[in-house]
């Protein structure tokens, strides 16, 4: 999820959530957007900086 304090991961094996901020390497807090690359790779939209692989 992106939230405009950082992104959140679920992982549906463990039924666990992980929150992700500046703290663990984001550019920003404020996400806007998330997509995926054909190979996996996650991209970020945030709110004032660009797009972050």
């Amino acid at each position: 999820m992106a939230t405009s304090a950082g992104i959140s991961r679920y992982k549906i094996d463990s039924d666990n959530w992980k929150h992700l901020t500046r703290e663990d390497g984001l550019i920003e807090d404020q996400a806007s957007t998330l997509a995926f690359k054909n190979d996996g790779t996650l991209i970020v939209g945030t709110q004032c900086h660009r797009l972050v692989k």
